[in-house]
Order: structure tokens, then sequence, then C-alpha cells
């Protein structure tokens, strides 16, 4: 990798592969190495994006391009139109990169009477096609490169594949090496963000010297994209385009724009453009969900008087006016208001506005299949079926899911944890054993592994079945159950509490010192009750017991010390605006003196074994109970985050269902079944593979698929009781089963979480973590926008399949809109 500090020589940095295998990929979201490696940079982010931000030096200007002499003029363009080329969510995939940078470098040609579906050549067209030239500028819509848009990642993806497609013109004598170079612009996404847009500005901003000036070392200036030059000077930019237009780049990733945007903005005139091209790091409508009036986007709009007319109840821009709304962010391509094209009978439609979702300039697709209805679309790319049925067919492949990252490798450690903890020592074991004969089920005992735990004894009742209690102790008891599962929920909300506190609405602090006062609370019953109960009780508890107590008390602390900091943030923010006492901060001084007696009260009172069966049983829970715990979550969480009660609910039922067939079914093989029914398996995976593909392709009815998903499941826990005999010799062992759970937890680690994405796709849910899950590097386009004194014409150019070789495209329109003034 080049070095992120000083000069470094571009040429033949990163020679182009030969072959497509050689072109990196799009980047592996599942736990692979680039989003390990940048999880710092994103806590970082997450932790202080409102305290740091990097935009305090910046002093912009507006960019007159109405004054500069034009590049397409010596191509014969007339005077009366202006072009530029928009995209968005780039530097992912090198050989999607290539390819949409290919076409960004080329002039065009369409029918005289271009509509959705016409092909687009590459060679000069004849006389009865019509000329796209190329862009005047180059706008770039945020989210510049994947993971993380540092130096050297956008060295590797997002300047190479520019740099290939110009050499590979040149060879072919389309464009000249020592042509003029044209501006290009960007605006941040949060993929910026996540290195404080340094990255960013190496990328977008003025070099110090001109773009092809070597220094005295022979080094020109870093990230020099060939055939552009860059001249912004700040993450947002406003550029005076030919006949009055303007396009305005907003910065708002990280909240509301800042003091220094919204004076910038303002300065440009007392009134708003007439005629305005308006370029968001998210999009103010996508996914089919109305926005928000609390919005990002909405917001940063209602801070610069512009209208709002994507908010329910909100009307069009003024006659007389003309307004395109562009961002990336969601990786497909839809339009929203505009003329009427192929939508919906019922999509609103006007002829001097449009929002448009230009996201696939080199990312990942982002299904669109996903549509919540509030609001109908005129134009979309890919079309519905095309995308389920191509998202599915990667979700359910396990090759795809495997080489998506290292979601295998955590599946194959979690279920060798998972055998071991039910398997070896005997504390866990006892509780495995315990549920079975519950079930009436009993499970071949299996040679265990001397020496490695040592022998325990503890009593044979414990403290459900201890001595009589009176209704008062009963009632404590309750008491302390309802305030566990308090503090499991408040334990939740501290996570969004971090995000929250980027914002200062007082609101928000109302509601966190509520959330405080109910921690303290619910902290201060189990304390009571562990010091009046468990105490007395203690010497009946079994081992795994005493250890499930010692990691609450550890993980109720954790999240004692994380409420103090927030708290402490938050008072921090108050000296803001009012005068802070020591007595303040009584919360503060509670949370750590609890943080601090739990794990010490937890160790003293229940850490009466031996610390191996400790550490031991502590795993397996962390493993069983937190991997159940965070897919529950994660599904009510993210899979219905655009959905209201109903819909959430509905996620957590599939979160239950997820977790269940992806922890029990590589346990019940291993410990329950024999070789037959690992066999059976392989061959259920193959065959409901196929069977999913099937019927993502032919069934409309979205509640079919769960409920396959739902039998398929059932199959899977029941194969070990249906092969359940005499086992094999070489199988009966501990190790043998011990490698059976490994293979079998990391092959059905991908197997499950491939449905269980396919699956939340037919119900709106997970569209962002399907998406990264298939890495579909199919389905890009670009947008080539004619403006004229009165119109603004957008050609959205996209092709199916990106090739090696750019003249070897097949790109088409995928919509072609005009908006009038």
């Amino acid at each position: 990798m080049p070095s992120t500090t000083g000069e470094t020589k571009t040429k033949n940095k990163y020679p182009k592969p030969e072959s497509v295998s050689g072109f990196k990929g799009p980047v592996r979201w599942l736990l692979g190495p680039q989003l390990i490696a940048s999880l710092k940079w994103t806590v970082l982010y997450a932790g202080f994006k409102g305290k740091l931000d990097p935009r305090d030096w910046m002093r912009a200007q507006p960019i007159r391009l109405d004054e500069q002499s034009r590049f397409n003029s010596a191509e014969g363009v007339p005077e009366d139109e202006y072009w530029f080329d928009y995209f968005a969510d780039t530097g992912d995939g090198q050989l999607a990169m290539y390819s949409i940078a290919y076409l960004c470098f080329n002039n065009l040609w369409v029918g005289a009477d271009a509509h959705i579906g016409s092909e687009v050549e590459l060679g000069e067209g004849s006389e009865t096609t019509k000329k796209l030239p190329r862009g005047e500028f180059l706008f770039v819509g945020g989210d510049t490169a994947y993971h993380m848009a540092d130096y050297p990642t956008l060295a590797l993806r997002f300047q190479a594949p520019f740099r290939w497609a110009h050499e590979d013109l040149n060879k072919e004598g389309q464009i000249l090496g020592t042509g003029p170079r044209r501006p290009l612009f960007g605006i941040p996404g949060n993929h910026d963000y996540y290195d404080l847009i340094d990255g960013f500005g190496r990328q977008f901003v003025e070099p110090t010297s001109e773009e092809d000036q070597e220094n005295l070392e022979g080094l020109k200036p870093q990230l020099s994209i060939p055939g552009f030059k860059r001249l912004q000077t700040a993450s947002y930019v406003a550029l005076k385009l030919p006949f009055d237009w303007w396009l305005w780049g907003l910065d708002n990733e990280i909240g509301r724009l800042d003091i220094r945007q919204q004076e910038f903005f303002k300065a440009l005139g007392s009134n708003r453009p007439d005629k305005l091209i308006v370029a968001t790091p998210e999009p103010s409508t996508a996914l089919g969900k109305r926005a928000k009036p609390d919005g990002k986007v909405a917001k940063a709009f209602e801070d610069l008087k512009l209208e709002r007319p994507f908010l329910p109840d909100h009307e069009l821009p003024p006659a007389g006016t003309c307004r395109l709304d562009l961002s990336g962010d969601t990786h497909q391509y839809t339009r929203y208001w505009g003329p009427p094209a192929h939508g919906s009978a019922s999509a609103p439609s006007a002829n001097n506005y449009a929002s448009v979702v230009s996201g696939l300039g080199g990312a990942f697709l982002h299904s669109s299949d996903t549509d919540m209805d509030e609001i109908k679309a005129q134009a979309r790319y890919p079309l519905k079926e095309v995308s389920r049925v191509e998202t599915a067919r990667r979700l359910f492949s396990p090759v795809n899911i495997i080489s998506g990252g290292y979601v295998a490798m955590f599946g194959a450690l979690a279920a060798a944890i998972i055998f071991f903890g039910a398997t070896i020592p005997a504390s866990s074991r006892a509780v495995v054993e315990k549920l079975f004969s519950t079930l009436h089920v009993s499970i071949p005992p299996l040679p265990y592994a001397p020496g490695l735990f040592p022998g325990i004894q503890w009593p044979l009742h414990n403290f459900a079945q201890a001595a009589n209690s009176s209704p008062f102790e009963t009632a404590v008891r309750v008491l302390s159950l309802i305030a566990s599962v308090v503090f499991i929920a408040v334990s939740v909300q501290q996570s969004k509490s971090m995000v929250d506190l980027s914002r200062t609405e007082e609101e928000r602090f109302r509601r966190y010192r509520i959330r405080i006062g109910v921690l303290i609370g619910a902290g201060l019953a189990c304390l009571v009750f562990a010091i009046w109960r468990l105490v007395e009780y203690r010497w009946n508890l079994s081992p795994f017991q005493c250890s499930l107590l010692i990691l609450f008390s550890l993980l109720w602390s954790a999240t004692a010390l994380v409420a103090s900091v927030i708290y402490s943030e938050w008072l921090f923010k108050r000296a803001y605006t009012e005068i802070v006492k020591w007595w303040h901060y009584w919360p503060v001084i509670l949370l750590v003196v609890l943080a601090a007696a739990f794990p010490v009260l937890g160790l003293f009172l229940f850490g009466r074994y031996p610390a191996v069966y400790v550490f031991s049983d502590v795993l397996f829970a962390l493993v069983v109970l937190g991997g159940a715990v965070a897919l529950i979550i994660g599904a009510f969480s993210a899979g219905g985050a655009l959905h209201g009660p109903a819909g959430k609910a509905g996620f957590l039922a599939l979160g239950v269902w997820h977790a269940l067939v992806q922890g029990g079914v590589p346990f019940l093989l291993s410990r329950l079944g024999d070789w037959r029914s690992s066999v059976a398996t392989l061959a259920t995976v193959l065959v409901f593979w196929l069977a999913g593909n099937w019927l993502v392709a032919r069934l409309r009815f979205r509640m079919s698929l769960a409920v396959v998903w739902l039998v398929y499941g059932l199959v899977l826990l029941g194969l070990p009781f249906v092969f359940w005999g005499e086992p094999a010799q070489y199988f009966d062992t501990w190790p043998a089963r011990f490698v059976v759970a490994v293979l079998l937890g990391g092959l059905m680690s991908c197997v499950s979480l491939g449905w269980y994405f396919a699956v939340s796709l037919a119900f709106n849910g997970h569209n962002e973590q399907a998406g990264g899950a298939a890495r579909t590097e199919r389905f890009k386009e670009f947008m080539r926008v004619r403006l004229t004194a009165h119109s603004a014409t957008a050609y959205v150019i996209g092709f199916d399949e990106p090739k090696m070789k750019g003249h070897e495209l097949r790109p088409r329109v995928i919509d072609v809109f005009e908006l009038k003034v």
C-alpha cells in the first residue's frame, strides 16, 4: 500500500490487471478485512462527530463556470447547451469503477427520440443520432471510496480505475493525453467522514501545485485524476453555471449545516436561485418512504430557506422556477417526481421538480425491490423483479457469503465454543443435559477429555428450590427480576444515546436523564437484592449460576461506566449555556461507585468455583445468550428500521427464528445426530439453495418465502432426530464431533444468514445489510445533464455488466427526463 504521507509517484503505481479476476472486487462487508481494519475510525467518527468538525478551517468561495471557455465548444456543441456529469457512491469494485470512468471520458450518442431502453453508442454517431457530449465537469455525490475513503483506498479503488480508462482511450486514439483538464467536484458522505474527510480533501481540494507540475523530486500531486483538475477549497461548493443555473453541493453528513456553510449559501443572494440543482449526501426521498421534517436533508433545506416538496403536504417550487435534487447513499437509481415515465400511474409528477437517487457510480447494489410504497417512483434501475432475483441468487449462495468476509470463521468459532461448553465442562454441560431431559430427549454420552477441568461438587438443589419463601420475599424476587429486565432495556438504549449526543436538543437530554435515573434505580434494586437474598442462598447456587451472576455484574459495571461518560459529556455541553455546579455530578459519582461495587461484589459472593469454570461458562453464555440477543436486537432495530411497531414486531419474530436456526442446527447435528444427518443436511442446503432461487423468481407473495424458510429451518432442526441411531465408532468421540461442529457451524452460519437476509428483503428490511452481503457489482449508472436557458434534461446511462475493455460495454438509457422553468 502507498504511504498516506508525502507525495507518491502515480505512474504505473497500479497497473491495469490483465484478466477480470485481477480486478479488486467489492468490499467484503461480512466482517471482511477492510471492514475490520476501519472499525476504529468508524467508532471514532460515531463518538466524536458533532465535537470535532473538520470544516472549521474552510473558507469557501463560489466558483464561476459561466465565464470560462467551454471545453465542448471545439467539438461543435451549440453555445445554448451546457453539459455536466454526475454520479455518487464510487470506489468499490474496480471493474465497475473502470467501466463508469470509461463512459464518463467518452462522448456518447443516442437516437433522436431517446427513451428508456434506448441503446447508447460509444463510437461516432450517424446523422440520425443525437450527441451527448462529455460533461464540462464531473460532480461526485459522496462516498467516494469504500469502506473508508482514506488515501490508500482512494488511490486503489477510485484513482486507478480512472487512470486505466484514460490510458485505454489514449491507446484507442479517442482522447489526447495532453488535452485540457476539466473540473472535478464532490461532496463528502459518511464513508468520507470515517477518515475525517482527510482523504476527501486530498481527492477534491485544489492542490498547491498544478495537476501536471512535478516538484524537484519528479513527483506530482497526490490522487490526481487524469483529465481532471481540482478547484474546491471546502467540502461544500457553489457552482455558478451558464444560463443563471446554480449547483449547490451541501455537506450536512454530520448533522445540520454548520454556521459557516449557512452563511456562505445565504451570501450568494438574497433570494433562492430560480434555476437550482442541489446535491446532498443523503436522498430526500428513498425506498418509497416519505421524508421526515426532522431528517438531515429536510433540516438543511429549511436552514437555506429552500422549498421542501418531498415532505407531506408541501408544495412544489413556484412557477417560473426549477429545481433538481441529486443524491446517492442508497445504491440504486430511482427518480421521484419529474415528468411521467414508466412508473405507476399514481406516482406524483412535476414539470419543474425532481428528486433523484443516483447511487450506482461503482458501489454494490441496494436492492430496488425494497419499497415502502408511501410514494411512487417514476423510474428505477434495476427493475424490482430483476433486482430481486439477482440479489437473492447471491444471498442463497453459500459460496458468495463465505467469500464475503469472515462470517464462516466466526460461525465456526461460535459453534466450537457452544459444542465445547455443552460437552466438556461439567457446569455448563449439566445445563444442556437438563434442557434435553426437559424435552424428554436423551443424548448419547461421549467420552470426555480428562484433566481439562478439575472436579467440582455443588448442592443438588439450587436457588429456585430453596426453602419456603414468604410473600414478601417472593415480591422482592419478582421486583429484582423486573429490575434486571429494565437494566437490559436501558443497556440497549445507551448505545443509541451515544449517537444522540451529537445533537443538542433539550428533549434528547431530558429523555436521557430519565434513562439515567431508571438505570441507577435498577442497579440499586439489584444490589440490595444481591446483598439481602443471594448472600443467604449463594451456597445453593450451581457453578453455572454463579458464573452467570459474575457475568451480570461485569455487564452492569460496563453499562454504568458508559452511562457516566455520557452524562459527563452532557454536563460538559450544558456548561456552554449555564453554570454547572459540583453537585450536578451526583449521578456520575453514584454510577462510578456502582460500576466499581458490582464486580467486587460479584466475585466476592459468587467466585467460589475454579476460575477455569467461570471463564468457560462466561464465554459459553456470551456466545449463546449474547449471540442470540444480538441477532434479535439487530432484526428489531436494523431490519425493522423502516417500519412501525407492527413491522418491528414481525422482524423481532424473524430474529428469534434466525437465532434458533443459526445456533441450534450445528449444535444438534454435532451433539445428537450421526453421520447420516450431516450428509442429509448438506443435501438439504443444496436443495433449498436451488428452490430458493426458483421461488424468488416466480413467487410474488412475500409470505411464501417466509413459510419456505420456516419449513427449511424445521427440516434442519429435525434431521438430527430423524437420523438418530448407533453412531459409527470413529464418530463416537468428542474430537470427531468437535470437528463436525466447527465445519457445520462455518457452513450453516453463511447459509442461515443468506436466507435471513433474503426473507428480510421480501418484507422491506435489511436493504443495506443484504446489499453488502450480496455484493452485486452489476447494474451501474451515471447521469449526463444538459442545461439550457429554460430547461434541464438528464440522460441517465446505465449498463448491466461491467467490462474490463471499455469498448465492449453495452450502455443504454435507463431514464431520460426534462425539467422546465
